[in-house]
């Protein structure tokens, strides 16, 4: 009697062991023959998008089958707990509530800064801090570098820069910037902005004509000429949720960041459109080659008039929007991208 009650306690412990393995690591478990359901636990150094191109063939997919119901929810963080199902024709993925999974004991912030990026952070943080799009106004209005102290034609941090054009009602602190491409809107050829790349930052020590500055920090050599405008005061969230777009999608790639021409996985590009558009941080948009005409060596064989259609080749994100253009990330490259390819809404 006594060694069946034991048998009994040891199968009782044995189960209980194999469902918090269940729970704890990915698995995958079929019900009946058509459905398929896995789990899988976000870790620290996840990105949202990284978590869906472990879980998805294509991680685009994720704002169609991902469930949350609310945005609050959409949010995740280090050990929330996504369970797939799939079955022949879909698949969801839902975040499992707290009680209904058995974790090891944790401590978990339920701030915002804990959660886990959208999109890999070294990638993009150049360009979150080090660069921005301005209207051509902005650098026709920014404050001027007009000298330097001692006779230099240029310094590094901790040096004092005369700077000529500051008002009376401007802030403390400043982006030293030197403007770069001319962003032209590809059909009607008026500016969209001007790519501006941040060299350093500097604080106001002094009003006058000219007002004294303090280089504060700087990421390269700061020449005579080089421009200021108040720094950005809000920074850029790197938690958004990834989301197709509700407006105008269609767009060109305008330029490459770092000044390449061809672009592959994980490049920086410059897309038209921005807050005019209804662009935001997440838009997950299809980048296409353009329709062509048949080639004239090739038409004595398919009729002149034959247009073939549109290639996808790869796929961007949005992290940064400005007035009239945005930067996104090429997250997949099925093959050779350039500049003036075409953006348009994601299609699967």
């Amino acid at each position: 009697m006594v060694h069946k009650a034991r048998q009994g306690k040891v199968k009782q412990i044995a189960h209980l062991i194999c469902l918090s393995i269940i729970m704890l690591l990915p698995c995958q478990l079929a019900i009946g023959d058509t459905i398929k359901a896995k789990r899988y636990q976000v870790k620290e150094q996840d990105t949202v998008f990284g978590v869906a191109q472990k879980l998805l063939a294509d991680p685009a997919l994720w704002p169609k089958v991902f469930l949350p119901q609310n945005d609050a929810e959409a949010v995740l963080y280090p050990g929330d707990v996504l369970e797939v199902v799939e079955s022949a024709d879909q698949i969801t993925i839902s975040k499992l509530a707290l009680q209904s999974v058995q974790l090891t004991p944790t401590v978990r912030a339920e701030s915002i800064e804990s959660a886990i990026p959208a999109i890999p952070m070294p990638v993009i943080s150049p360009f979150l801090n080090k660069s921005r799009i301005l209207p051509e106004a902005d650098l026709q209005q920014a404050a001027k570098i007009i000298g330097f102290e001692g006779e230099h034609f240029s310094v590094g941090q901790g040096s004092y820069l005369f700077v000529q054009g500051i008002t009376a009602d401007q802030p403390i602190e400043y982006d030293v910037f030197i403007p770069g491409k001319i962003l032209q809107d590809p059909q009607s050829r008026g500016t969209l902005g001007v790519e501006a790349q941040i060299i350093g930052h500097a604080r106001l020590e002094k009003r006058g004509e000219p007002s004294i500055f303090y280089l504060t920090k700087s990421f390269k050599e700061v020449a005579l000429g080089s421009y200021l405008l108040p720094s950005e005061k809000k920074a850029v969230d790197a938690n958004f949720l990834l989301r197709y777009p509700e407006k105008q999608a269609e767009g060109r790639i305008l330029s490459v960041l770092e000044g390449i021409e061809q672009v592959g996985q994980y490049s920086i590009v410059t897309i038209n459109g921005g807050k005019d558009f209804g662009r935001q941080a997440g838009d997950i948009l299809a980048i296409c080659k353009p329709s062509t005409k048949v080639p004239v060596r090739l038409r004595h064989e398919i009729p002149a008039d034959t247009q073939y259609p549109k290639v996808q080749v790869g796929t961007a994100l949005v992290f940064r929007v400005f007035d009239k253009a945005s930067y996104a990330l090429v997250t997949e490259s099925k093959d050779f991208i350039t500049v003036q390819d075409e953006i348009m809404a994601w299609t699967h």
